[in-house]
């Protein structure tokens, strides 16, 4: 294996965009530079909340709409929606089903019938009203121009007016200015080393952060008349978005994915050991981490520390009785045992997700925490490393088993960065329920971080873990870190390295508050600028 620096290195992303800096670390970078903005296509989420809001129930959301398989990562990451042949072929067939269904109910939809006024007036509606909200901004005269083409060329040879425009809406449903966030940059709006975004693209950045979708009227009222110009105006309606039920989805979708529980959609378990788990157990972990996730975001306390140190979390039956408390008649808030549940790390969810079938893993878990809390990515370990673990021995703890296994020089370089931490989860077997013992040995659930920046320590326990990274500078940097690339839907790069500092500091400024974070995001000069040299010829 690598030497320690290619297991655990600097503080970094993929692409080398640092996370951690001293206090002043703003000073000594340029500001008003943002970082690159590529073309991103929308997800399935993004997807099906845009059909519904574009059509208004009217016509559902194709199924066949391609689906990236997320495990590791965002699933707005623009590397996991690439369209490869299956995909533009699935995209099409996606399009031709919308549609297909819209034609059965297109006067209703539109707003006219070509019956009671004329065919010419409803497509002047069709181009004026609805097009506009397909591209997610007004069209340009020659857009206009080859919509109509395109409809005096299918209209001979469609049964009705209704076939006809919806070959229309089918044609906007492929086309480049629908599947992708129009991130292109206008040379007139450049600005020394920036451009900034036009009101439109604001208006798309907003919705599509917050809400996984298209803009909403107001967002277009306020585009129009060219009111997100300023970061006031982008703030204020950042703030009005955030107290929108459609934010809330989107919230639980980062912590989701943050937490890697996509890991649980094909997870197995051993049978015998743990008969229960199945499709509904999965569901119910992956909603207590929802539903707590809302909870703290818009509770009194919208704390980093509440996150991680929380007592009391939503919980059905199933969960009451893996976690040793009373049962509610549905979902309901109740206070976990203190000594052994506080916070997100301690949610069967992601303790399941990140466990063997039939034991823990110290190695996946404290991976976890060396990734997604301290921003210290692992290189995988080469192919000719075996990576299966010891057979279970009741005599020993996986502990001890797994301190003969990093005892080999070609392992222990990156099992020193991961399983040290891991240890203080081994209270939670591979379901997540609360132990005592590990095999016929007290479990010893002692552990420390090495290497990190601001993180190094010794812990017992994850209460003990979690606290100790509530407090750790590198933490509170690191979770900005992971919204800011949440927000910018790519892997972090070098040249976001100011603005990941400015966004941690404040975070940091701000107490850790999470509201302030995601508003801040869009105050960053990624969010409302790209770099001139990153413009990209019309999709």
């Amino acid at each position: 294996m690598a030497a320690v620096a290619g297991c655990a290195g600097e503080i970094s992303q993929p692409g080398g965009g640092s996370v951690d800096g001293p206090p002043s670390s703003t000073q000594a970078c340029n500001a008003n530079t943002p970082g690159p903005s590529p073309l991103r296509r929308i997800t399935r989420q993004q997807y099906e909340n845009t059909i519904q809001e574009l059509f208004q129930g009217a016509v559902t959301p194709s199924a066949k709409f391609p689906q990236a398989h997320v495990v590791d990562t965002f699933s707005n990451d623009l590397t996991r929606n690439i369209v490869d042949q299956v995909g533009a072929e699935a995209i099409a067939d996606a399009a031709e089903d919308v549609s297909t269904a819209l034609a059965t109910v297109m006067p209703a939809w539109l707003g006219c019938d070509p019956a009671a006024k004329s065919e010419a007036a409803c497509l002047d509606v069709f181009l004026s009203e609805q097009a506009p909200r397909i591209q997610r901004r007004p069209l340009d005269a020659a857009e206009t121009q080859t919509l109509k083409k395109l409809f005096d060329t299918v209209r001979p040879l469609s049964i009705d007016f209704s076939s006809a425009l919806a070959e229309l809406v089918r044609a906007e449903l492929m086309s480049p200015q629908f599947l992708y966030l129009d991130e292109r940059a206008d040379p007139a709006l450049q600005d020394g080393a920036r451009v900034r975004f036009d009101d439109y693209q604001i208006a798309s950045k907003l919705s599509y952060l917050l809400w996984d979708s298209m803009p909403d009227a107001t967002l277009f009222q306020h585009a129009a008349a060219g009111q997100l110009r300023t970061k006031a105006q982008v703030r204020a309606e950042a703030e009005r978005m955030l107290e929108d039920p459609r934010a809330h989805a989107t919230v639980g979708r980062f912590y989701r994915e943050w937490l890697q529980l996509p890991r649980l959609d094909d997870a197995v378990k051993d049978a015998t050991e743990f008969p229960q788990f199945g499709p509904a157990l999965v569901a119910s972990m992956k909603e207590e981490v929802t539903r707590f996730a809302d909870q703290i975001t818009w509770g009194p306390s919208a704390t980093l520390d509440a996150l991680l140190l929380e007592h009391h979390r939503p919980v059905d039956a199933s969960l009451a009785a893996m976690y040793g408390v009373q049962a509610p008649s549905d979902w309901s808030t109740v206070e976990l045992p203190a000594d052994q549940r506080a916070g997100l790390l301690t949610t069967a969810a992601f303790l399941s997700a990140h466990a063997h079938p039939g034991r823990t893993s110290p190695t996946k878990r404290g991976r976890f925490v060396r990734e997604g809390l301290l921003c210290q990515p692992m290189k995988p370990p080469p192919a000719n490393v075996d990576t299966t673990l010891p057979a279970k021995d009741p005599t020993k703890t996986l502990k001890e088993q797994l301190a003969l296994h990093r005892s080999d020089p070609t392992c222990a370089s990156c099992h020193d960065a991961m399983d040290p931490i891991g240890f203080g989860f081994e209270h939670y077997d591979a379901l997540g329920t609360w132990r005592t013992a590990d095999g016929q040995q007290p479990v010893d659930a002692t552990g420390e971080i090495l290497k990190s920046k601001s993180a190094d320590g010794t812990f017992d326990g994850a209460l003990e873990l979690s606290a100790h990274l509530a407090q750790s500078p590198q933490v509170k940097s690191c979770f900005a870190a992971q919204w800011y690339r949440f927000a910018a839907g790519r892997p972090l790069e070098s040249g976001d390295d100011c603005q990941v500092r400015i966004l941690g500091d404040e975070f940091v400024g701000s107490g850790t508050d999470l509201r302030a974070l995601i508003v801040e995001l869009t105050q960053t000069q990624s969010f409302l600028y790209r770099p001139p040299a990153d413009m990209e010829a019309a999709p």
